[in-house]
């Protein structure tokens, strides 16, 4: 038999019983207990006849009722029978302590109702404690004359805590030692005065336990945040908690684990599989590692995973491999099987990294402690101790670009009479100090033979158009990163003075795409063209486009000209407001409609949006949360007048 009952204040309240699992559920005492003014806070049964139920006063007296067939019928205690409420008092929804045949419950003003006879006779005593509005006191009892009682103040983190050793007739001060949590307490039956607590407020979640009846706390755990408590006794022990999604946390049950040293022979960050060794668009790569003993010693340990793009098997030092990319999760305790998925959607590998080959590792640690602000949950979030921290053996996997060969199945051989690099245009050909200018190659069509092949855009001091060999060109700069080739390829270049006007001085420099394959990696994995050793009879130059780069202090720059009336009409600023939104700046002369677009360095447009500013200044929001960490162009665009700003996101 189940039972539940509906607390909601205004609307009357009840109670349902149900006899076959939850099927069919039938109201208990409708109409005699409970009307339109109540609703029940507490509903307690000690086996499958005998419970009681516990509303606010209605009208004057608490309104109290017993059962001892199941709930068919109900007795109300009298009003003579129960103590007397103060104006204004009122119980707290589920918050109520049995123990044999006592029974006690708080209320909003700081008071313990007790029954000693299962709700037949109340006595009421006052506690000490202040309850502020909108929050309750905690009670626990351990025995029938030991208990606490407390409350939690979730702004200041401070408990405020009284004591009882006669049954709750008189309470004194104590003051808990350790994180005394403040979502639930409840004692452990079958042990003298062991209590267990937990917490979910921010900046103070986890478990403790108490020996000696709360006055002194002792971590259990302080990486989750942990609700409330159902235990039955030292073995078995539940806690709420709060779900990511349907398949992940949720209900958390108590499992003893034994300690394990650093230095335990048993630790081993398990044996490692992968269910795929390559993945195209979309796929996805389970990682499994088997027979893991995680160390427990310290304030943070268990088990996570790290992506790299090399392999470090057996490293003690993981977060500090200069090959990595990314960390997982990390959990505690530590599952005998640890598993993690990747999925190639672009945003990671393909995003932030290039695509290519890279290694997952499984990492067993002990003895850790937090980095970075907030809770830790990721490996990331945590200094390691290289003494207690043990790697597995790397799983590699391929992460192909959708547009492989591999994944598309369409070749282009070498000597195909159909390979061009495309036509060539820039958006700008000359550009001043913060301007950009957009490359674009159009047409496109490349070799796709060899481990690597695709397209690329080379700088350079010279027309180098049709080169086969561009990266050996007397006149060569530097090179972008390359990609399969899609029909259209696009590059931006800002005007910053980072690269030409530091590294380089300021003139006229070319801008040239270029289609390969079959070309071998000097560097693994590559992410630039320059990281390749190109086969020339299987490059191919396109059309080299010119740009002149001015330094901000040339006339064409300074004098008063198209640019600088185009400032003085529109200008854009931006800046990251918080982590995924974008607050962007713009300044213009008139009325008007306007675009507003966010490209990426890849020259792919990742935004769009058009709206009306008005003349002075204005503020767009952009939500940046699907958004890779990295640098973007924000193009504004009002009344025939462009402006650009650039925006780097963490």
């Amino acid at each position: 038999m189940v039972y539940v009952f509906d607390a909601t204040a205004g609307a009357g309240g009840g109670i349902w019983k149900t006899t076959d699992g939850g099927q069919n559920w039938t109201q208990q005492g409708g109409g005699a207990i409970f009307d339109a003014n109540s609703f029940p806070d507490i509903v307690h049964f000690y086996d499958g006849d005998n419970g009681f139920a516990i509303g606010d006063p209605n009208p004057t007296d608490f309104e109290i009722y017993t059962t001892t067939d199941g709930g068919a019928t109900w007795i109300p205690v009298p009003g003579a029978n129960i103590a007397p409420a103060q104006n204004g008092e009122y119980a707290i929804v589920g918050h109520y302590d049995v123990m044999g045949d006592t029974i006690w419950f708080d209320t909003n003003q700081g008071r313990i109702f007790r029954s000693v006879d299962r709700g037949a006779n109340w006595t009421v005593h006052a506690t000490g404690l202040t309850i502020p509005a909108q929050n309750a006191m905690d009670l626990c009892f351990y025995t029938h004359l030991d208990g606490l009682a407390r409350v939690y103040n979730g702004t200041t983190g401070v408990n405020t805590m009284k004591v009882t050793h006669d049954g709750g007739d008189t309470w004194t001060s104590a003051t808990p030692v350790g994180n005394f949590f403040g979502s639930d307490v409840q004692w452990v039956p079958g042990t003298q005065s062991t209590l267990v607590s937990t917490g979910a407020a921010t900046g103070f979640i986890g478990s403790s336990y108490s020996a000696d009846g709360g006055l002194t706390w002792t971590d259990i755990e302080v990486a989750d945040q942990r609700t409330a408590l159902g235990i039955a006794d030292s073995i078995h022990m539940w806690t709420g908690g709060f779900t990511a999604d349907e398949f992940t946390d949720g209900i958390y049950k108590w499992v003893n684990i034994p300690t394990i040293a650093c230095s335990d022979p048993s630790i081993s960050a398990g044996t490692n599989v992968g269910s795929d060794t390559s993945v195209c668009g979309g796929e996805t790569g389970t990682f499994t590692s088997s027979g893991v003993v995680a160390p427990t010693i310290g304030d943070f340990s268990g088990i996570g995973w790290v992506i790299t793009s090399a392999d470090i098997s057996g490293s003690s030092d993981p977060l500090n491999e200069p090959s990595l990319i990314a960390s997982y999760r990390f959990t505690f305790p530590a599952p005998s099987t640890s598993v993690r998925t990747y999925t190639n959607d672009g945003v990671l590998i393909g995003g932030q990294a290039a695509y290519g080959l890279y290694f997952w590792t499984p990492v067993s640690f002990g003895n850790a402690v937090q980095a970075s602000a907030g809770t830790p949950q990721f490996l990331g979030d945590l200094l390691l101790d290289p003494n207690c921290t043990y790697v597995g053996t790397s799983v590699p996997m391929h992460v192909y670009d959708p547009l492989s060969p591999i994944c598309t199945g369409l070749t282009v051989s070498c000597s195909d009479p159909s390979i061009t690099p495309g036509t060539t245009a820039a958006s700008d050909t000359a550009i001043c100090d913060g301007d950009s200018t957009v490359v674009t190659a159009s047409g496109m069509v490349a070799p796709t033979d060899g481990d690597y092949a695709g397209e690329s855009w080379v700088i350079s001091t010279g027309d180098i158009s049709g080169t086969t060999d561009p990266l050996n060109e007397p006149t060569f700069v530097a090179s972008y990163t390359f990609a399969y080739a899609t029909s259209s390829s696009s590059r931006t270049f800002i005007n910053d003075g980072q690269f030409i006007g530091s590294t380089l001085p300021y003139g006229l420099y070319y801008w040239t795409p270029i289609v390969f394959g079959n070309a071998v990696a000097n560097t693994i994995p590559p992410t630039f063209l320059q990281e390749l050793d190109l086969d020339p009879n299987c490059t191919y130059g396109g059309a080299s486009v010119a740009v002149m780069v001015y330094d901000p202090a040339d006339p064409a720059c300074t004098g008063v000209g198209i640019t600088e009336i185009d400032a003085a009409q529109l200008t854009v600023f931006s800046h990251m407001k918080d982590e995924s939104t974008i607050d962007i700046q713009i300044n213009a002369a008139n009325y008007g409609k306007t675009k507003i677009e966010i490209i990426d360095l890849m020259g792919r447009q990742v935004y769009s949006n058009s709206t009306y500013v008005n003349s002075g200044v204005n503020h767009e929001s952009v939500n940046a949360q699907k958004l890779s960490a990295g640098t973007y162009l924000i193009h504004v665009e009002s009344n025939g007048i462009k402006a650009v700003n650039k925006l780097v996101k963490f």
